[in-house]
Formats: C-alpha cells, structure tokens, sequence
C-alpha cells in the first residue's frame, strides 16, 4: 500500500515587516503594503475587492500615500492585534450585531529607517465595514510638520507612550489620534478620549480611559448612547468634569474672538489640549499646538523699515495698555487634531470673510469655533481671563513694598518713569500655567546653567526655589523686544492658582531686574514671611519656561 507523506504547511509569521526601496513612490509602496494587510482591513461595504490596493478605503490609501508612506522605509505588520478601545467598543455594540464583526486589529508600526532604528509611532486598524478605519494611533508629529499649510516653526503638546512589539520596548512623544466609529462614537467622543488619554500620560494618577469607557461617561438620561447622534457642550463638559477636571467654558458670543483666540493659546502654551467645537459645522477637534509668534518673524523687518516694524508693532499691542504686547495675541496658526483629516492639521488663527469651497470641507481658521472647553485641575480657582487682569494692574501700578531703593514700580513696569532710562517702549508678556515640580526645576536648572556659563544671573534668585507654591501656579514672563527675540526673559510674576480675584493674596512671588520678592501673605505664624532681596542688576536675563511644549523645527 502506497503511503502519501502530508506537506505541513510554511510557517506564516504573526508579525511581517515590509521594507522599502529608496525608488519606491507612495504607490508602490502602498500596493505592496497591501499585500501584508488582511483585506477586511482594507474594504469597504459594498466595495469591489478585486484589487484590494485600488479599491481600498478612499480615506486610507490617501492617508497613507499623502501623509505617511513619503517618510517611512519601513513597517512591521502585526496581526493579529487587540487594541483596548477598539475591543470596549466591541462589546458594547459590535458584539451584539446579527452581523459578525472581527474583535483583532492590525498595528502598523512606522519606521524612518531601514533598521528601525528611529520610529515614528504606530497606527491600528479596526476591522469595520466603514471609511472609519483609524483606531488608536500615535504619531510623531515631525513626519506632519510640513504638511500644515504655513511656514512658521510649531509648538506642539506631546505626550510619552511605550510601544511593545517583538521582544523591544519603543518610546515615542505624540498626542492620541483616531477616527470616530460614527454609531458608537462620534467627533465629540474621540476628544474626549484624546484629553483624557493625554492627560493618562502625563500624570501617574490619571485614568486610563477606554473608547468605551468615554461612551459610558456621558450624561443621557432621555436618549440612549449608542447609536450615538453627537454631543452638546454641556455634555462634553460634564463628561470631563465626571473625570475629575474642573471644566471651563469659553463662549465666543460672550467674550468675543479677539479675546478668546488669545485665551486658547495660553492653555495651549500651559501644556493643556483644549476641546474646539463649532456649532455651524456641528464638530469637534482637539487643539493640540500653535505656531510660533510672529515677533519673531517681524524682527527681520526692523533693520529693513523701521517704520513699519513699530506700525505692526502697534497693532498687535493691547488696546488698553499700548505698551504691552501678549504673546498670546501675535500666533497664526493653531494645530488641531481632527478626526477627519491626518493629526496635527493646521488651521488659521485669523478670521477669514470669504472660505469659498474649504467651508464644506471642515474646520479650518479659527472663526468658525464657537467654543472652546478646557479642562483644568480641579483646584484651579484662577482663569487665564483673570491672571491676565491682575497682571495689568502690577504692571502699571506703583510698588507697594517696603525697604525697596525704587518705590516708584518695578523695572518692567509700564508706567515711564524719570529714572527709568532702562525701560522699553514695548513689553512682550507670555502668561501660562506651570507645575510648582517643574518650574522649580526650571529655575534650578537656567539659574545655574547660565551662571556656569558667565551669564549675569543673580544668585539671590535662588531665593525663589524655597517659597511655598500651589501645585500648579500661573506665570507671567515679560521681556523687552531685544530679550524676547532671544529667548529671554528679564522679568516674571507668580500667581496662586487656588486664589480667587476675590482673595487680596493672589501674588505669590515676583522678579525684575533688580530684585525679587515673595509677598504671599502670612496665614499662620509659622509660615514663612514675606521677604524681598535686591541684587544691584539691571542685566537679569534668563530663558523662557519651554517645559510645557515640544519646539517642531519646520525644514
């Protein structure tokens, strides 16, 4: 009897790595992809799965081929993957189908090098008869940056994430990106669950929440979640406040543009992502990023025509006080995560009358958001409205502390005095939040280093490392033009975050050129007591607080 040996099938690797050429164009490179990639990764319902690279999700191959497969030289492939937030949506509605429905992703994880040495994060895909295929992604910013519409270096909000794949451990900054799933989760959802995983990130006690988990956080008592038919204001407020934030509100119509604009970029600066919803266009994004400030851009016209330079220079001072010049009011653009499009999408922060075809596209200037949700450690007492104000009336009111040589104000402030030949005409101000941890360690680190390297720092304002502060305090830095476009500072004020306008202590600590001073009321008798240190420079220049944001270097 004759026997027949049975050929054992090849061993098929779980996870497959697909290598680039350098002549290789995105075409080419998406097709062989594909070729990696189950294809009810890749379909659509109803679609014609003849050739899955060419008739592959629309949205997917334009990602890929517009925005990702120009940078990469290589991808592993790994499927099957179980992605937490595609798997709590799952069983909340896919689950429950008559339609079967795969519970396993596929990762994608993006390599700028042929070694993957340098990765630039990893994109899942969720394996749903939609365009909506995008699960949670991390990307780096850097392969983005160009693709933004200006030309201005970016700061951008990142946060740390660990990507385990065969055997290593990979650390890659970035801000959480997905697509919505449309029933189950809509624009709104996916920036809630973009804030609160950013946050999950950044500090050891915040929880990590699930798609799933955002689902189940919102308020609906009339009408069921799912299937999902978008979010209210109140709604994502809540659902943040729920989380543990202390949620403020910025109403347009209230406030006006010119003020909230300015508002947005100052929590953007404190390291904080901001929710951006826009009635007309019924959508939401994640603003994650502001470019850089245009002072910086006019200091090359100032050799050219001087003139101009201090007519534009007019323009952007405040209305109130001319010689002061926010720093918050001089940004073009601001980077938004949007579902809808590639993360890290730029919008115009300057209104515009005439959008013509782009108004059905989206989201894109600054005009079309109507609100703008921020959420906020839950003792935060002190808005950036109010840290704005009682910064105005330090700068331009006299010096009330005793056993000071200059009792007639502080070396930044805008009132011109006789013996004030130093002052400047104009003033830039930055204000933003700031951790007490980190800019303590802000202040140790450029106090030192820029006394090692024979910089005039005044050791006195070592003084500042000792005071009490509130675990997160407001800042406001001000420099002269010169100093700022260096990326100094000569001057700053400290305020307690826990305070009210209401309270008379709000100050914590302030510093100019020639002294610094802690004027934090005395409570109890133990507590220390105010102080104020004269150090006999007019030269205080140290660098600006850059702790909170990521400087992207357009190229």
């Amino acid at each position: 009897m004759k026997r027949y040996r049975i050929k054992k099938p090849e061993f098929e690797p779980l996870t497959k790595f697909v290598s680039f050429s350098e002549s290789d164009n995105s075409s080419e490179k998406w097709r062989k992809l594909c070729k990696c990639i189950p294809s009810n990764f890749l379909e659509t319902f109803g679609g014609n799965y003849c050739n899955v690279a060419e008739n592959s999700s629309a949205f997917l191959k334009k990602f890929f081929c517009d925005k990702v497969l120009p940078y990469c030289k290589a991808i592993d492939v790994e499927y099957p993957f179980y992605e937490s937030d595609y798997l709590s949506t799952y069983y909340l509605y896919y689950a429950r189908k008559f339609q079967y429905v795969d519970k396993e992703c596929c990762r994608l994880i993006l390599y700028l090098d042929h070694e993957c040495k340098n990765c630039l994060g990893y994109i899942s895909l969720r394996p749903v008869t939609s365009e909506q295929k995008v699960g949670r992604s991390y990307l780096n910013p850097q392969i983005f940056v160009n693709q933004m519409g200006a030309s201005r270096n970016f700061f951008v909000i990142l946060g740390q994430y660990k990507i385990h794949t065969v055997g290593k451990e990979i650390s890659i900054r970035a801000m959480p990106y997905m697509q919505q799933e449309r029933v189950v989760s809509v624009c709104a959802h996916v920036a809630i669950w973009t804030i609160l995983r950013f946050f999950s990130s950044r500090f050891a006690n915040s929880k990590e929440y699930t798609m799933g988990d955002v689902v189940e956080l919102i308020k609906s008592p009339q009408i069921r979640k799912i299937p999902s038919k978008g979010l209210s204001v109140e709604q994502i407020s809540t659902a943040l406040m729920d989380a543990g934030f202390s949620t403020i509100v910025i109403r347009k119509a209230k406030i006006g543009y010119e003020t909230m604009m300015p508002e947005l970029i100052a929590y953007i600066d404190s390291g904080i992502p901001v929710i951006c919803f826009s009635e007309k266009k019924c959508h939401a994004v994640v603003a994650c990023g502001r470019s850089e400030s245009k002072i910086q851009a006019l200091s090359m016209m100032e050799d050219e025509n001087t003139e101009d330079f201090s007519k534009r220079l007019d323009l952007l001072a405040e209305k109130d006080n001319p010689l002061i010049i926010l720093e918050s009011r001089c940004v073009d653009w601001i980077i938004v995560n949007d579902d809808n499009r590639a993360p890290y999408f730029g919008i115009s922060a300057q209104p515009q009358v005439k959008l013509g075809q782009e108004e059905s596209v989206g989201i894109t200037n600054f005009s079309q958001i109507d609100f703008c949700i921020v959420p906020l450690y839950r003792r935060m007492q002190l808005s950036y409205a109010d840290a704005e104000s009682v910064f105005k009336v330090l700068a331009s009111k006299n010096r009330t502390s005793s056993g000071g040589p200059n009792e007639e104000g502080y070396m930044w402030c805008v009132q011109k005095k006789s013996d004030m030949t130093a002052l400047p005409e104009k003033l830039v101000v930055k204000i933003f939040l700031a951790s007490a941890n980190t800019f303590r360690e802000y202040l140790r680190d450029n106090i030192f280093n820029q006394q090692q390297k024979g910089e005039k720092v005044p050791a006195e304002l070592e003084n500042l490392l000792y005071i009490p502060y509130s675990r997160f305090v407001w800042v406001a830095q001000i420099a002269d033009l010169t100093t700022y476009r260096n990326g100094m500072c000569s001057g700053m004020v400290l305020l307690d975050t826990t305070c009210s306008l209401e309270d008379s202590n709000v100050v914590i600590a302030l510093a100019d050129q020639t002294h610094c001073e802690f004027v934090k009321e005395e409570v109890e008798s133990h507590r220390m007591q105010s102080f104020s240190v004269e150090y006999g420079t007019k030269d205080l220049r140290i660098p600006l607080f850059n702790r909170n944001c990521e400087f992207i270097k357009c190229v």
